[in-house]
């Protein structure tokens, strides 16, 4: 009897100690987190798959080409002007940099783009830009990417100095979008306000039939915006300080994202 009764107060001791049960309403919302959680993890699963997949046919079409350069690519990069909602009043009249970067960044990350995040996300990186910079208006190249890597935690780029028609026509067709900086009235667009900015910031997102086709930020009408070669290789300058230097000193050079 004395056997039995510590075995049943150890049985006590051990219920005792045991979590409560749960009521149907705690089980079912536990449910639907796991089912949420493992919902996700197959979205992931799934984007990442099709980025490979994605990548692996950049490769192909580079390799049975035998690594010639195509007749033309097309990134499809979504477009925004930099003022999205037509306000052309600080900060959006100097935020083309910001612009291209986003749209940049997104294609290269597969993300989708609408007007309000792409809205968000230049008042976001503008802030950054005053953290990091102590500056949003006019960076260089070497600029930019620092608040890319501020700004997204994002490092697969490279910055290429004096590069020619045919090393950006190769970054396009292995899927790289390229941000360019320019002298603004060099690029001759009728669309400028009085001619164009002295430093100007766009994509180049496909080319075709002597042309690199543009998402040029600083017009609404930017996008698919056409410059021949001639203009675009005329018209790269990167930023050089205002009253130091004319913009037409500034190196050829262009920020390439992959």
């Amino acid at each position: 009897m004395r056997f039995l009764f510590i075995v049943m107060a150890l049985s006590v001791a051990a219920c005792a100690h045991q979590a409560p049960l749960k009521t149907p309403a705690q089980i079912e919302k536990e449910t639907k987190e796991r089912e949420a959680k493992e919902a996700k993890k197959a979205r992931r699963a799934e984007a990442k798959n099709q980025e490979e997949i994605e990548e692996k046919n950049i490769e192909a079409t580079w390799s049975t080409q035998g690594g010639e350069i195509p007749d033309e690519v097309n990134l499809e990069v979504t477009f925004y002007p930099q003022a999205p909602d037509a306000d052309w009043s600080l900060p959006w009249k100097e935020a083309c940099e910001e612009s291209s970067i986003i749209q940049a960044y997104y294609y290269v990350q597969g993300k989708s783009l609408n007007r309000d995040i792409f809205r968000e996300e230049i008042l976001s990186i503008v802030e950054t830009q005053k953290k990091i910079l102590g500056k949003y208006i006019d960076t260089s190249m070497e600029e930019t990417a620092e608040f890319l890597r501020a700004q997204y935690w994002y490092g697969d780029y490279e910055i290429i100095d004096n590069p020619s028609i045919d090393d950006m026509k190769k970054e396009l067709a292995q899927g790289h979008p390229i941000v360019a900086p320019f002298a603004g009235k060099k690029l001759w667009n009728s669309f400028f306000t009085n001619g164009g900015p002295r430093y100007h910031v766009l994509v180049i997102v496909w080319y075709k039939d002597g042309f690199f086709i543009t998402n040029d930020v600083g017009t609404s009408r930017g996008e698919n915006f056409a410059y021949s070669y001639e203009t675009i290789m005329d018209a790269m300058h990167d930023l050089v300080p205002v009253g130091e230097w004319d913009i037409l000193d500034g190196e050829k050079r262009i920020l390439v994202l992959r």
